[in-house]
């Protein structure tokens, strides 16, 4: 999950070089087929939305084994995400029910906390780079070296890198949920003999 984000930052960083190359040159055109850019960034995104969505059906499926109570199925995490509207609040209910989970059942707090702190910039920015294409959707083709596009890519690019703090965050958080259920059964096993 985290390779495919980091090329899609890595992308991402050669568009925003490519526009700037554009601006500055005043040609309106980088040193890469904007268009080329564009589809390898599409694919590489629907490649890491898949992805994606078998990460957090896995993460879930983990979340469960561990804790039969935990609220959220990993079917129901996934349609969060997917179902156009209901995700609005169901991408946040998925990361604020795994942060009050990492709080209540970590000795360290702080994972849940940090976890709960990602999630008003991921959708502040989600929503800035939602209104930035919408607006530049409406924008000519020709136009497609801009300041508009620039800005666009760079919420982007932030988009991403808040995307990677949260797949690490979760993930250390799996790990020491295992690491504490391993040493709490060592603790029970020593009691019992």
């Amino acid at each position: 999950m985290k390779t495919f984000l980091c090329i899609g930052l890595g992308l991402t960083l050669v568009l925003i070089t490519n526009i700037t190359t554009g601006i500055v040159n005043g040609s309106g055109e980088g040193f890469v087929s904007h268009e080329l850019l564009f589809i390898v960034i599409t694919l590489n995104a629907i490649v890491y939305g898949g992805i994606y969505l078998f990460w957090l059906y896995d993460v879930h499926i983990s979340l469960r084994e561990r804790d039969e109570s935990y609220p959220i199925t990993p079917g129901g995490s996934v349609l969060r995400v997917l179902i156009p509207i209901y995700n609005i609040y169901g991408i946040w209910k998925v990361y604020s029910t795994m942060s009050h989970h990492f709080k209540n059942h970590l000795a360290e707090k702080n994972l849940g906390t940090k976890l709960a702190n990602r999630i008003p910039i991921l959708y502040v920015l989600y929503l800035v780079s939602s209104t930035i294409n919408f607006y530049l959707g409406t924008w000519p083709a020709e136009e497609s070296v801009s300041l508009g596009w620039l800005l666009s890519y760079i919420v982007d690019a932030a988009l991403i890198v808040t995307y990677i703090l949260i797949v690490n965050l979760v993930s250390t958080g799996l790990i020491k949920l295992s690491k504490e259920d391993s040493s709490n059964e060592e603790q029970l096993k020593s009691r019992l003999q």
